[in-house]
């Protein structure tokens, strides 16, 4: 502990010049380099990284049942788990957001087994 004090000091006392080809001398006897370091410390430039895009989510509306009212609803029931009577009201209150925050392999899903029957929906 002393002894680094004692560098400390001796190290304050030198001239910039003085301190400058220390520097290049520990350089080359250790084969590091001052600048590597500081690399090192500070990291990446931050305009070189990328920050990674959130999945979009998808909302799946339904404009209109379709000739097959009914399975429109046992559908709209499987796919969200609500009770027979907030189907219906999803089915007839139109247009209306079936399922919402929907990954795009799911969103298409269901949009392509809701056109199978014949409704009319979207995905937003």
């Amino acid at each position: 502990m002393k002894d680094n004090k004692q560098l400390i000091e001796q190290l304050g006392q030198m001239s910039v010049a003085d301190f400058v080809e220390l520097t290049r001398q520990l350089e080359e006897t250790w084969g590091v380099s001052a600048s590597d370091a500081y690399v090192q410390v500070i990291g990446p430039d931050p305009s070189s990284l990328t920050v990674p895009e959130p999945p979009p989510e998808y909302e799946l509306v339904m404009i209109s049942p379709g000739n097959s009212k009914v399975q429109a609803i046992r559908l709209i029931r499987e796919v969200t788990g609500l009770g027979l009577s907030e189907c219906v009201v999803l089915a007839n209150d139109l247009p209306s957001v079936i399922r919402s925050g929907l990954e795009p392999e799911v969103a298409r899903d269901l949009e392509r087994r809701f056109e199978e029957l014949g409704a009319d929906v979207e995905l937003r």
